[in-house]
Order: structure tokens, then sequence, then C-alpha cells
């Protein structure tokens, strides 16, 4: 891989894959099963390296303890999350037949979370906007002690989205 002399290949959260959803503790229970993910694999990692020149890696908090190699560059996005997108649309579900389980795929669409939001109950910390899910990090500002002690051992970097 050719690499420039002032930009570092990053994996971004999109390829980052976790599951990532504030319900999962009431459908699951322990969710100890999903700490890791397919980068605490080490071969993985060599062969992004290898491949692409991949040496750092974006996470989004999830609500729960990753479990993250300290021996790579690490950079947390916090305290929102993205949870899902869809081509379904919850909110006009709930706007046009009173309930989101109703959800259909739309061929035009109205746009009504140009002015609205979805909101489901107040426990998820969750809010549907455009076609995606979002989800506030409790975890991680309920124990900041945990995060700061985090910061100093997995993460280079530190990225503050405010939706």
């Amino acid at each position: 891989m050719k690499r420039t002399e002032h930009l570092i290949p990053c994996l971004g959260t999109l390829l980052n894959k976790r599951k990532k959803d504030p319900r999962m503790s009431y459908k699951m229970g322990d969710k100890t099963l999903l700490e890791q993910n397919n980068l605490n694999a080490g071969f993985y990692r060599t062969y992004l390296e290898e491949s692409f020149g991949i040496s750092c890696y974006e996470w989004e908090s999830c609500g729960y303890t990753q479990e993250i190699s300290q021996k790579i560059q690490n950079h947390l996005h916090v305290p929102f999350y993205q949870t899902n997108t869809s081509s379904y649309c919850t909110l006009c579900a709930v706007l046009e037949h009173g309930e989101r389980g109703k959800q259909r795929e739309r061929q035009e669409c109205p746009a009504p979370c140009l002015e609205h939001s979805f909101f489901y109950p107040k426990h998820l910390y969750m809010k549907g906007k455009y076609n995606s899910l979002f989800a506030l990090d409790k975890h991680l500002l309920d124990e900041p002690e945990q995060l700061k002690r985090e910061l100093g051992i997995k993460w280079n970097r530190l990225v503050v989205n405010l939706l």
C-alpha cells in the first residue's frame, strides 16, 4: 500500500462492526459475548496493515465495555452511537398509522424528519433521526472514572459527537 507523508489510513466506525443496541440487555441479558469483534483477532489486524496500510481504528461507544487491544491506535466516538440505518421510516409509520410496527419501504419520502424526531422510551436513551437510530451511551456518562481509566489505556483520541 502506498502511503502518503501526512495521511494515515484508519478503519472507520462504519467498517468496525459491533452489535450496538440499548435494547439488547432486555432481549439477551448478558452482553459479555459482545465485548469482542473481528479486530480482536491479531491476524485480521495484520491483514489490514499489510494489505491496506490501516494502522488505527475508529470505535463508537456502545453502552457496554469493549475489549480492545492496547497495542494499536484507537479513537473513541462518544457519547452518541448509531445503532442501525434502515430503508424503513419509524417516524413516518407513527405519524401515518399511529404505531412504529407499521413501517414500510417508501418510494417517495415526505421528510418529516427535517422537523421531527422519533424518541423511544426514556430508559433506552434512543432517538430516530432520518432513517437511522442513535443512542446515548449512559454507561460512560454514569461512570466517568471508567472512561478516564480507559482513556489512559486504550484510546489515543476522543471524538465528541453531539448529534
